[in-house]
């Protein structure tokens, strides 16, 4: 099956693949996706570092640890 970035095919794609995933796999997969995503977008990032009195490089470095963990 190939993927589409149009959301109408999308859904498609988020259905056969939840057909073979377990709850566990599909939470560690939107755990894993959502720390990228904080680390990708850097206003996101600044934001959870001031929120957690941490230095923006620190608060990267854990969370691609525990991207690269998962």
């Amino acid at each position: 099956m190939r993927i589409y970035p149009n959301s109408k095919y999308a859904a498609r794609f988020c259905r056969a693949v939840l057909k073979y995933l377990t709850r566990s796999e599909w939470l560690t997969h939107q755990h894993r996706d959502t720390l990228s995503s904080i680390v990708g977008h850097p206003p996101l990032l600044s934001y959870l570092a001031i929120a957690d009195g941490e230095a923006i490089g620190r608060v990267q470095f854990e969370m691609t640890e525990v991207c690269l963990a998962s």
